[in-house]
């Protein structure tokens, strides 16, 4: 059984900091870019894995972006912040049974 502290693991935040680097250096509506997000963490890290332990955690607010494609049909985008993106990314790089398991388009 999968517990919340694996997910929150050193080795894990490790693995989700390393996928968010390769990433294009981007911000949410909370303004955060992601090159700011591992010193963010250093700094309140532990505070906001107890408030997940504990069930208390808020996640922050969620950006709906519409686009128009070439052919003018909408499309709707939903920008996360960059701490709750860096959670979900922690959730996508458990190990669960030996099959890894990888979300790439978070």
């Amino acid at each position: 059984m999968l517990t919340i502290e694996e997910v929150l693991s050193q080795s894990n935040q490790n693995r989700a900091f390393e996928h968010l680097k390769t990433k294009r250096d981007g911000h949410g509506p909370d303004g955060m870019w992601l090159s700011e997000l591992e010193e963010y963490w250093k700094i309140n890290g532990d505070d906001i894995c107890e408030n997940i332990i504990k069930s208390s955690y808020q996640p922050g607010v969620v950006q709906i972006k519409e686009h128009l494609n070439k052919r003018g049909k909408k499309r709707s985008i939903s920008c996360i912040n960059s701490i709750d993106r860096f959670i979900l990314r922690l959730l996508a790089h458990i190990e669960l049974r030996g099959k890894k398991l990888l979300i790439n388009e978070i």
